[in-house]
């Protein structure tokens, strides 16, 4: 389930697409997929619940502009990463990988007549949507296809990323639906194409639990390229060894804004969601696509802590805070909303959002979707020169790379002894949980307190 963040009456986040059935399959707060997604509605969708950090955002405005450069379509800013470069892994094995980044932008203009078509939400009653995911550009993965079209090199992402159901068959490519277009950008904010599906995996599986919906979390999307942008991303190559099941890894950071104050322990967050996970050698060994909270109770015991509650006031997590948004970014850039079509108005309203209401999450677990045959076959050269390790490692050192709330970001993951989650059938029970609010467990620097996997009830190994 994506986050829901309350920014007014009129201003939540949507559910990613998941179905009500899907919904009542996983249990509320238990898993949550890392697609940050919201509507936009009506005249009051900038409508304030916290004011944002003015200093904070004076402070960190010489980075934005840093990206967006003369702000220009035919020329390049910097990459977000390359600019924020306090927050990004130093590794150079991982240059690579952030290189082959993209931003994903799930738009759902609404059902618009066509005295509206083209205006943005704060001009009508109707509401839009805005899904912000990541993707991957995979090395010689081109391909001609059954009616004989070239197709250059695909993208690696999450499918709920772009409205795709968890878990269930969907009737139609969310990208081509009525009033709805997926587009991909550089990390410089630049429109790169307009995204199709090209392989889902499980295409028509019905998924019999949560385990099983997140292990075919995962698509190959075509790109029409707006110019020859794209021809400038090479892509990245897949590992030769790749895991066979979804992972669980450990992931708790630290951010440095330019502003100070330092932001501790925070972990998956909304729009990490597709972003492309690392081994040590820089190739690609899987999707980021969920993630989980676990800290120990005031008893001891370790708990899955509920979603909708990020500890914000005992940690100070704030997105206004950060020092990039990539939404700000792709707002600025002229002529993009012409090109793709996605209005300006709609970018800064939700970026205007997030930074009243959105934090960075504190979820220290990330489930990591697997590379399957089918998504293998789907990349051409790509795919066919990686296989399934028969046995997972007892602990592997990763790089994970993607978009938290627009935010480009590089962190160090590890996997632990328990690679391999419970794959049980039975999701139906009831699986602890705590508010953080109300329960946080702090240390002496009062921030939350990780703890290493362990099981819990509900046929979840963690």
């Amino acid at each position: 389930m994506a986050d829901k963040f309350a920014f007014d009456g009129k201003t939540t986040a949507d559910t990613s697409g998941v179905s009500s059935q899907w919904v009542k399959r996983v249990k509320h707060g238990a898993i949550a997929s890392m697609a940050l997604a919201m509507t936009i509605n009506g005249p009051n969708a900038n409508a304030a619940v916290t004011a944002p950090d003015p200093v904070a955002h004076t402070v960190a405005s010489h980075i934005m502009d840093k990206i967006v450069g003369d702000g220009k379509m035919s020329s390049s800013g910097m990459s977000g990463f390359d600019a924020d470069a306090k927050n990004q892994v130093s590794d150079p094995v991982f240059d690579d990988a952030k290189k082959n980044t993209v931003l994903i932008l799930h738009y759902v203009s609404g059902d618009r007549t066509k005295a509206n078509a083209g205006k943005p939400c704060r001009d009508e009653s109707r509401s839009c949507g805005i899904e912000i995911g990541t993707g991957t550009v995979i090395a010689d993965s081109d391909i001609v296809d059954s009616n004989g079209k070239s197709h250059p090199n695909a993208i690696l992402s999450a499918g709920h990323v772009i409205g795709l159901p968890i878990g269930q068959p969907a009737a139609e490519d969310p990208c081509t639906a009525h009033g709805s277009k997926c587009v991909a950008f550089s990390e410089d904010g630049r429109p790169l194409g307009r995204l199709t599906i090209r392989k889902r995996s499980g295409e028509n599986h019905v998924a019999e639990n949560a385990l099983d919906g997140i292990e075919h979390d995962v698509v190959t999307l075509n790109i029409e390229p707006y110019d020859k942008r794209y021809q400038k991303i090479h892509g990245i190559s897949l590992s030769e060894e790749l895991p066979a099941h979804t992972l669980r890894a450990d992931v708790k950071g630290t951010y440095h804004p330019e502003s100070g104050q330092d932001m501790y322990n925070f972990g998956m967050s909304p729009g990490f969601s597709g972003g492309g996970v690392y081994n040590e050698n820089g190739g690609l060994v899987g999707v980021l696509t969920h993630g989980m909270t676990i800290h120990n109770t005031p008893d001891g015991t370790p708990a899955v802590y509920d979603n909708g509650s990020a500890a914000i006031a005992s940690t100070n997590n704030t997105f206004d805070k950060a020092n990039v948004s990539m939404l700000n970014v792709v707002s600025r850039i002229e002529g993009q909303e012409k090109l793709t079509g996605i209005p300006k108005a709609d970018l800064e309203d939700m970026d205007d959002a997030i930074r009243k209401g959105g934090a960075f999450a504190l979820r220290n677990q990330a489930l990591i979707s697997p590379i399957d045959a089918e998504i293998l076959s789907s990349l051409g050269a790509a795919g066919q020169q990686s296989y399934h390790r028969k046995e997972e490692r007892t602990s592997e050192r990763l790089a994970i790379v993607g978009n938290p709330l627009g935010q480009p970001l590089s962190m160090i993951t590890e996997t632990q002894t328990n690679l391999v989650l419970n794959r049980n059938k039975d999701n139906e029970k009831d699986i602890p949980l705590v508010d953080e609010f109300d329960h946080p467990d702090l240390d002496l620097k009062n921030k939350p307190i990780m703890i290493p996997g362990k099981p819990a009830v509900g046929g979840l190994a963690l």
